[in-house]
């Protein structure tokens, strides 16, 4: 079982906003963390940007507790909204996922 954890932003980000914030929780957490835009109405993304989506996965046999990752996020985030006047909407969210096995390899006939 591993947990994916998803950081939205809506609204005036800014544009550096969202790389600073995912510099920050990967530096936070130790995670990878996969940055997802979502451009404004007018298709560009400049300071318009309307919604930044942020993800990552945490393993259940990752170092850190679950509970101490979504922390972790969670103080990232409000650090990161205290350098804004106006900060944008934010959204953690931590839900549970089963990550698929790689199923293994076929074994060729010759090796039977």
């Amino acid at each position: 079982m591993s947990t994916r954890i998803t950081v939205r932003l809506t609204g005036d980000i800014g544009l550096d906003g969202a790389g600073l914030l995912l510099e920050d929780l990967e530096r936070q957490t130790g995670l990878s963390w996969r940055d997802e835009r979502r451009a404004d109405e007018g298709g560009h993304l400049d300071s318009g940007i309307a919604e930044v989506i942020l993800i990552a996965v945490a393993s259940r046999t990752a170092e850190m507790a679950y509970a101490s990752v979504v922390d972790r996020v969670r103080e990232a985030v409000q650090d990161w909204r205290k350098t804004h006047l106006d900060p944008p909407h934010v959204e953690v969210e931590a839900v549970e996922v089963e990550v698929a096995e790689p199923e293994p390899e076929p074994v060729p006939e010759s090796e039977h």
